[in-house]
């Protein structure tokens, strides 16, 4: 007898199941991901209610807990749709420098600059970094090896990576809220 785990792995992988299924459920994936980020996406929505997800969603409690198994769990992949493409470039742009302290810079300003341009996902971000790492795991852990890599080139004095990564996303994070609270961009 196979494990619950893996019958539901093989009946949610079936390459025989109909394409339009797997595009329902993304699509209501998308949905879900799209009623959290209008619900988030400006200044008072750091709380938001499964519930309230669910309705601007149009789906039942049920069906939201078929694609997450919390509101953290949400906000992970939430977060990872709105970063993934926009940390490849950013990787891309902040590599031209050899400074670390120099690429660490670079990137605060883009994430500034997405910001300003794009109030609502800087709101988002905003949010999300209230629950988890700041701007995301993956920013988090980039940011932490361009931190390491810094202090190993002596670019930055001090002993604890996590702690100068969390200083550089913090103080990122504190920049963008004021930005977007004065509605005024921070690096024009």
């Amino acid at each position: 007898m196979m494990p619950d785990t893996d019958a539901m792995i093989l009946k949610e992988c079936d390459p025989t199941m109909p394409a339009d299924r797997n595009d329902r459920r993304e699509a209501t994936r998308a949905r879900i991901i799209e009623a959290t980020s209008r619900l988030i996406g400006h200044q008072h929505g750091l709380s938001v209610r499964i519930e309230e997800i669910c309705a601007r969603a149009g789906i039942s409690r049920g069906t939201f807990y078929n694609y997450f198994q919390s509101i953290d769990d949400l906000f992970v992949a939430l977060s990872a749709d709105l970063t993934h493409d926009f940390n490849r470039i950013v990787l891309d742009c902040i590599l031209k420098f050899e400074s670390f302290a120099r690429q660490t810079y670079a990137a605060q300003y883009y994430y500034l600059e997405r910001a300003a341009s794009d109030p609502e996902w800087g709101w988002i971000m905003v949010h999300i970094s209230a629950y988890g790492p700041i701007f995301g795991e993956e920013t988090s852990q980039a940011a932490l090896v361009s931190i390491e890599q810094g202090i190993a080139n002596g670019e930055y004095d001090i002993s604890d990576p996590v702690f100068g990564r969390d200083l550089a996303l913090g103080t990122c994070l504190a920049a963008i809220n004021t930005q977007l609270r004065q509605a005024s961009p921070a690096c024009r």
